[in-house]
């Protein structure tokens, strides 16, 4: 597993990591498809979008299935600087279609959900009130 992409606060740490997909899910893909994927260098991956709050996980999202030439396009190609290759509104209006990039949304899923971690963290019930001091500890 490799991080590809890091954005980093005093406290937040979002990474999205890469590791090849061993045993990718391709029957949605015709096998001219693949075959023409296999010819051009196209590898597959799994991306995990993490974040960590002080060192610690609290939110993650994941793709697998993704075929990439070099896995770190994943996190580019929403930049492209061909806009007919972004999504925006010049390829909008030329077009009068979109392009979807993963990477955009599964950072905002991750952060949304990074959001609401602390708030569950705070819910978890602390034992520390209920100590059992009846049994003898054996020093």
């Amino acid at each position: 597993m490799d991080t590809i992409w890091t954005f980093e606060t005093a406290r937040f740490t979002v990474r999205c990591i890469a590791s090849y997909d061993r045993d990718p899910d391709l029957s949605w893909r015709d096998a001219d498809q693949v075959e023409y994927d296999a010819a051009d260098g196209v590898e597959y991956f799994n991306f995990d979008i993490v974040v960590t709050l002080d060192g610690d996980e609290i939110a993650r999202d994941s793709l697998g299935g993704s075929g990439y030439a070099n896995p770190s396009d994943f996190v580019r190609e929403h930049r492209d600087p061909n806009s007919m290759n972004r999504n925006c509104t010049i390829r909008r209006e030329a077009h009068d279609t979109i392009v979807g990039h993963y990477f955009p949304d599964m950072v905002r899923t991750a952060v949304r959900e990074a959001r609401n971690a602390p708030e569950r963290l705070r819910s978890v019930p602390l034992r520390s009130d209920r100590l059992r001091t009846d049994i003898p500890l054996n020093v």
